[in-house]
């Protein structure tokens, strides 16, 4: 398993944060880590406000659904636009039920996508 650091990159004349917490699996100890230093990234003002969250290969279980939506609850602030990207069927259904089980709505626009590229597109 390889723990990739989160980083910005330049698109097409603007800026896309890109948290990576793919490649991860099932293991939730070091998912829980990742959600929680990249919320205090993205809480910065100089981080862009259009997300890439990389998810793919990554189970998003139950449990880890509700960590990312709290974790972006308390960061709508500082967020335009968010990505899911690489989440299965499975994990979709975890984080969609998880924000109607809670009551909870994203103050941001958000989409999910396979592809990383179409991604970027939307974002910017």
């Amino acid at each position: 398993m390889i723990i990739r650091k989160s980083f910005s990159i330049p698109y097409n004349r603007g800026e896309i944060w890109v948290s990576c917490l793919d490649g991860l699996g099932d293991n939730i100890e070091i998912l829980k880590e990742k959600v929680l230093e990249d919320e205090k990234m993205i809480c910065r003002p100089s981080t862009p406000a259009f997300v890439a969250l990389n998810l793919n290969e990554t189970t998003v279980s139950a449990e880890l659904a509700a960590v990312i939506v709290d974790s972006l609850i308390r960061s709508e602030n500082f967020i335009n636009k968010l990505t899911f990207v690489g989440v299965d069927k499975h994990g979709k259904r975890n984080i969609e039920a998880y924000l109607k089980k809670s009551n909870l709505k994203l103050g941001f626009a958000s989409k999910y996508f396979d592809d990383f590229e179409k991604a970027k597109e939307w974002l910017i």
